[in-house]
Parts: structure tokens; sequence; C-alpha cells
């Protein structure tokens, strides 16, 4: 089945989220993680 073309502009602008890269590059599966951090450092 093929990607809508608001499905590719929406991974395209999520995957050129700082946080999503980061989190790819340090083995995240979710940026959400750097959001619970912060409600952490609270």
């Amino acid at each position: 089945m093929a990607r809508s073309r608001s499905s590719h502009r929406w991974l395209k602008e999520h995957f050129d989220d700082e946080f999503v890269r980061r989190a790819q590059a340090e083995g995240w599966r979710s940026r959400a993680v750097y959001k619970l951090q912060e409600i952490n450092e609270r």
C-alpha cells in the first residue's frame, strides 16, 4: 500500500526533528525520553 502525501511530509518532519535524531543516536526508541528527563529534573 502506497503512503499518502501527508504521510511522506509527516515522516520527513519527524526524522528532521533534532530530538528524534538524538534519540536514535543514543539508542532510545522515542524522543519522549527527553521530556521525561525534564520532568524528573523538576
